[in-house]
């Protein structure tokens, strides 16, 4: 390799796209395997490209297709080599590219960039390797949570009165929620029902909740010991202990009153919690339509298809996890099939609310460019429609709070927070009562709701990141012929939208314009036209 090529490299980049059933599809990398026909690269001319090659390797590292990619075409200081995909030979739901050329300056390889693009290097490693999610067709069914989802203490939903919670799910049901989990509070930890038997039954609040059609997911939490089980865990997961292992000095009893821990012989089974009698069969009697599991990356995937089947038996309600990452997680040394194997529906973390927290307070577009770029696109439709966009909960607290250190600056940075949540692919969640933290919290939160309610692009898991920058974020949701394009300003000058082509201003403003202005700290949703082959033409500029 000739000298200083290395820091040459550095500003180098390369595009990949994918081919589905003939239509261009961007970096998103979900695909069924007889559906993904086709790639192409595109190379900085610069390079000086002889040959590329593209192999296909299992999770394993077991390479299962080799293509060589044939040059097409080159337009200015760009050129393309494309090849078309045969179905892998081996049924694998995850599996990793690997691009290799061969240029004036030595073979190279491919390696992902934070912002989607991609770089060179000199030496394959698995880090150079871009994850692809295949599906089958069926793994695409699974029942999303609708419109938003609303988190309600359980404690709160088990002494309402009649006439308060006909209020609350009337709410709720205007405003196209879907969904309401009844978590634990912060001061009340796991206990729930059954952990003091004063506490009251939430049966009236699931009943009126089964009138309106809303979904109410109960609370899970396996509060494990350090002894291993292999009904509940995987590999050996606490000999020796990690220090992951949740682990609790005395056990408690779980949601229902059963002893789940198993720091002593003869707790629980895994009959105890998906047999007959056991804990999902009793809070689906209850009326309860799915379950939310915390810490559910703590858990083997035979025991989460074990709890999915048995939930399965009662039609299709939902089963979210708590994870600490996204649809691909590597937990205990094993990479994880959360979404694709049957275990999950969506996801439950806190990947977007830390992002959102580092983008705002300290200006870091790392964790968030992570997440829009590396964990939505291998995320399968069904499961990122289903995902909770959580900002807020009672495990963490308020996000506004959480935005203090910005101190007169928190209210309009906390409404671009939520519109982001909002509009984004999955699912927003609101923490009862974060609504009234701020001053307009209560009319932002219900005009969002609406918005969802109101455009039925939202409900699709299509997402396309255009601009991302410490005084920028541009993301876009195609629907049939148009677009959603939510535009975030968190510098301190005006931002200025332009269009020959025209948009409608849907939120943030009103009616169709060529020329738009959000205020410092503002954010805006607009409506713009996509026809097949090209979209509209849209300038940003700060002023």
């Amino acid at each position: 390799m000739l000298p200083n090529f290395e820091n040459r490299l550095k500003n180098e980049s390369a595009e990949l796209y994918f081919f589905e059933n003939g239509k261009e599809t961007g970096g998103r990398r979900v695909f069924a395997p007889a559906s993904l026909v086709g790639l192409t690269l595109a190379l900085p001319r610069s390079l000086g490209t002889s040959a590329a090659e593209l192999t296909l390797f299992s999770e394993r590292g077991e390479p299962l297709l080799r293509l060589p990619l044939s040059f097409v075409e080159w337009e200015g200081e760009r050129e393309a080599y494309a090849a078309l995909l045969e179905p892998p030979p081996a049924a694998v739901p995850l599996c990793f590219l690997s691009l290799a050329l061969d240029t004036a300056f030595g073979r190279l390889f491919c390696t992902e960039r934070e912002d989607g693009t991609l770089s060179f290097v000199a030496y394959p490693s698995p880090d150079t390797r871009i994850p692809l999610l295949l599906l089958e067709s069926d793994e695409k069914k699974a029942p999303p949570v609708g419109g938003p989802l609303y988190c309600l203490p359980l404690s709160s939903a088990c002494r309402m009165k009649r006439e308060e919670a006909e209020a609350l799910l009337s709410t709720l049901s205007s405003l196209g929620m879907g969904a309401v989990y009844l978590c634990p509070s912060p001061r009340e930890g796991a206990d729930g029902e059954g952990g003091d038997p004063s506490t009251p039954s939430p049966s009236v609040f699931l009943t009126l909740a089964r009138e309106k059609g809303i979904t109410v997911l109960g609370d899970l939490l396996l509060l494990l010991g350090v002894g291993e089980h292999p009904d509940l865990l995987f590999g050996g997961f606490c000999s020796p202990p990690s220090q992951n292992a949740p682990v609790e000095e005395e056990p408690r009893p779980a949601f229902w009153g059963l002893p789940l821990s198993l720091q002593e012989e003869g707790g629980s089974s895994l009959a105890d919690i998906c047999g007959e009698a056991g804990v999902v069969e009793h809070a689906l009697r209850a009326g309860y339509g799915g379950l939310v599991v915390r810490a559910a990356d703590c858990f083997g995937d035979s025991f989460l298809a074990a709890m999915r089947k048995t939930l399965a038996g009662a039609g299709e309600p939902l089963l979210l996890g708590g994870t600490e990452t996204g649809s691909v997680a590597i937990a205990f040394g094993t990479r994880r099939r959360f979404f694709f194997g049957g275990e999950l529906d969506a996801p439950l973390s806190y990947t977007l609310r830390d992002a959102l927290l580092a983008y705002f307070l300290s200006r870091d577009i790392r964790p968030l460019a992570a997440y829009l770029r590396k964990t939505l696109p291998i995320m399968p439709p069904a499961t990122l429609a289903a995902t909770p966009n959580l900002l807020s909960d009672g495990a963490v607290g308020c996000f506004y709070e959480a935005l203090a250190p910005l101190g007169e600056e928190r209210e309009p940075v906390a409404a671009m927070a939520y519109l982001a949540a909002a509009t984004l692919a999955g699912v927003p969640a609101y923490y009862a009562g974060e609504e009234e933290a701020w001053e307009g919290g209560v009319a932002l939160l219900r005009r969002l709701a609406l918005l969802r309610k109101k455009e039925p692009t939202y409900a699709q898991a299509s997402f396309s990141l255009l601009h991302l920058t410490p005084t920028l974020l541009v993301f876009l949701r195609k629907g049939e012929g148009e677009g959603l394009l939510t535009v975030l300003n968190p510098s301190g000058e005006p931002l200025t939208v332009s269009s020959p082509d025209g948009f409608f201003v849907v939120f943030g403003g009103r009616g169709r314009k060529q020329r738009f202005t959000l205020r410092p700290r503002g954010g805006a949703v607009l409506k713009i036209p996509l026809w097949e082959g090209e979209s509209c033409r849209l300038h940003f500029s700060h002023t």
